[in-house]
């Protein structure tokens, strides 16, 4: 079985540092091997770069589940569901639908959702709905910043991201856009952009 702490030693190896152009070659030669060895193989290697963002959404689900009186999952049996939805995005990226870092990142998310959902009872305190949270909920958590992963996983833009933080901060709206030098329309359009891709972040899995 593989281990969190294996994940977590090799993403600080420059050996397995990302990069694009190897993920995407990964992807190919594994949905085109023709023996179930070289495909488990090529598999793995994915997974091995894929380290952090495998290590962030495991910190990032027992984050999620804080407040919970029970853990039903160690971060082995994390690790284990990851390689799993690693399978099926293998099987189901074709090249075209972007970098498969974003693609795998998301449906990492969205599992993880799925299994706080299925394992995890929500406590009284935690009262928001999956992403609905980002333009008026603010994290108090010290050292971990939820809206960043959130933004992360949207695949936000710089002025996205902005808007969001200043909305966060409980900036007024004429003043942000005055500080920003910009008109209401992209205002809004920027938060327009930002509701959409709320409903519409998570891809099919």
């Amino acid at each position: 079985m593989l281990s969190y702490e294996f994940i977590l030693a090799l993403s600080k190896e420059a050996k397995y540092k990302y990069s694009k152009k190897t993920a995407t070659q990964y992807v190919i030669i594994a949905q085109k091997a023709d023996t179930l060895e070289k495909q488990n193989k090529y598999k793995l290697e994915l997974f091995f770069l894929m380290n952090k963002i495998i290590v962030k959404n495991t910190e990032n689900f027992f984050h999620l589940c804080r407040g919970y009186k029970k853990q039903c999952m160690s971060k082995e049996d994390l690790i284990g569901e990851f390689y799993w939805v690693l399978h099926k995005c293998v099987r189901d990226y074709r090249l075209g639908k972007g970098d498969f870092y974003w693609y795998y990142n998301k449906s990492l998310t969205l599992h993880s959702l799925r299994l706080r959902d299925k394992y995890y009872k929500k406590p009284q305190n935690l009262q928001f709905t999956d992403n609905e949270h980002i333009l008026d909920f603010s994290t108090q958590n010290e050292g971990f910043d939820l809206t960043d992963f959130e933004m992360d996983n949207l695949n936000l833009t710089d002025e996205e991201r902005d808007v969001v933080k200043s909305r966060l901060d409980g900036e007024k709206i004429n003043d942000y856009i005055e500080n920003k030098n910009m008109s209401s329309n992209q205002y809004y359009k920027h938060l327009t952009n930002i509701k959409i891709k709320m409903k519409h972040e998570i891809i099919d899995s």
